[in-house]
């Protein structure tokens, strides 16, 4: 009897060298999970065992196994070079391997090929290629192919529609979310929770809480249907999005002082960061701080996000104290601040006049490696200008990287540093260079009026005359004689 390769070997397996034992083999090691070596075995098969669709397809099994969507486009590729079919078993497991990996594009070519090559694509097919849309939001395309199942008389199941309103979700598409639903009943199939929990999530994300309330008031009436903590939290972000804060931490109350989740789960970490999250937006410092503190006192590990929102509302509350503590809380239990906490920790020290621990905080996080944008950038700056610290704030454009630069907003507040230290030239020469940066920058009105301000304290009238007929034709003519 020969022994087979050695990745066959590596597992035990010493099939006798035909076709079919190789079949076995490379099947067995892919179900096991030993899809490295079902791979290897089927490269080092020996010539006698010539290719044919069945062995062909227990390798593309093991490439899907492994997320390995290139070498199964490869395999497939390799029965047509045989004058093989493929089956459409292998097709669907390799239109599987390229929605795992997101590759969308490779997915639907794969649905293609199916129909030009006469196989009928099954709602196993369009489900595979649906879950490659879903992840980037791809609504337009996973509604069309919806519309080609109809066309070609494949009935959906709730998954292919689920898939769909995940899309949509994601792509912040809250009306036809809603127009997805109504197929599933005209369907004759019932929504579920992932259906009103991607629902919810289309809806949330556009801020529409009032139908997001209509939503949660049809899950109490849906028989078998009951919210998840997905759901609640959805519909929290829904109010908070629209600025109904208070509506949201009501919503929050409601589930705990109901016993919390249907089923008796408690509050979870999502609804806690939510709620935080909606205290943060209303900069509730007194709220945010109390739930932290509950969720900390229910064995709920407060992360990233629970502080985010804390240090959000003490930005908006000016509590330059509480933020410092948070941050330092933060380092203690190991929990990372990121450019998020960094910004409104600035912002709350900045406003209230701490301009050079909010300048310290800006260095620390260029000294942590994390990638400054134009929000932080803005705090820092806005920090500076407050305390009249000009040069200062004109430093930390300077060396700002260029992406956080890339805001007319930051490009204002520079320009505005140049007004009172009557800087005309460099107000100017801001102003010409914003749409030549990368990315371009294109002025507002307030850099408009800071280069005329810093134009006029210098006495420089033509210059400010220049800039001024520059904004009303959209041709900037900038540069100031000596």
């Amino acid at each position: 009897m020969a022994a087979v390769g050695s990745g066959a070997a590596a597992a035990g397996v010493r099939p006798a060298a035909n076709v079919f034992t190789y079949t076995a083999a490379v099947t067995a090691l892919s179900d096991a999970g030993k899809w490295e070596q079902a791979l290897q075995t089927f490269d080092e098969r020996p010539e006698a065992v010539q290719l044919n669709e069945p062995l062909v397809h227990a390798a593309i099994c093991a490439a899907a196994t492994g997320q390995q969507w290139e070498r199964a486009l490869q395999l497939l590729g390799e029965l047509r070079e045989q004058r093989l079919v493929p089956r459409s078993a292998s097709y669907n497991v390799a239109i599987g391997a390229c929605a795992a990996a997101r590759e969308p594009g490779a997915a639907l070519r794969l649905l293609r090929e199916m129909g030009d090559e006469g196989h009928r694509r099954s709602v196993l097919s369009y489900n595979a290629a649906l879950r490659s849309l879903a992840p980037s939001g791809r609504w337009r395309q996973a509604l069309a192919l919806l519309d080609q199942m109809e066309e070609e008389k494949v009935r959906p199941s709730l998954l292919s529609f689920n898939i769909a309103l995940d899309a949509c979700a994601k792509g912040v598409q809250g009306d036809l979310a809603m127009d997805l639903m109504t197929q599933i009943r005209a369907a004759g199939l019932r929504p579920d929770v992932v259906s009103y929990s991607s629902l919810i999530a289309a809806l949330s994300r556009g801020g529409d809480w009032m139908r997001v309330v209509g939503v949660l008031g049809s899950i109490e009436e849906a028989p078998d249907v009951e919210a998840n903590e997905f759901v609640f939290s959805a519909a929290i972000a829904a109010m908070e999005r629209a600025g109904e804060w208070e509506k949201a931490l009501a919503l929050f109350e409601g589930i705990r002082g109901a016993g919390g989740l249907p089923g008796g789960g408690q509050a979870s970490p999502a609804l806690f960061n939510a709620a935080i999250s909606a205290a943060g937006r209303g900069g509730d410092t007194k709220v945010a701080t109390q739930l932290l503190r509950e969720m900390d006192e229910a064995g709920l590990r407060p992360g990233l996000r629970a502080f985010n929102g804390v240090l959000k509302a003490c930005e908006k509350s000016v509590d330059a104290t509480e933020a410092e503590g948070l941050l330092q809380m933060m380092a203690a239990r190991g929990v990372a601040p990121d450019a998020i906490s960094y910004t409104s920790a600035m912002g709350a020290l900045g406003r209230a006049g701490a301009w050079e621990r909010a300048l310290a905080l800006w260095g620390e996080m260029a000294a942590n490696g994390l990638e400054a944008d134009s929000k932080a950038l803005l705090s820092a700056m806005r920090a500076l200008l407050g305390a009249s610290q000009w040069d200062a704030a004109l430093t930390v454009f300077d060396g700002a990287p260029p992406q956080a630069r890339a805001s007319s907003a930051v490009y204002a507040a520079a320009i505005s540093a140049c007004v009172p230290t009557a800087q005309p030239r460099r107000a100017t020469a801001l102003l010409g260079s914003m749409q030549a940066a990368s990315p371009p920058v294109f002025p507002n009105l307030a850099c408009y009026r800071g280069a005329v301000e810093a134009c006029a304290e210098a006495g420089e009238w033509e210059a400010a005359l220049a800039v001024w007929q520059g904004m009303q034709s959209g041709v900037l003519r900038l540069e100031i004689q000596p």
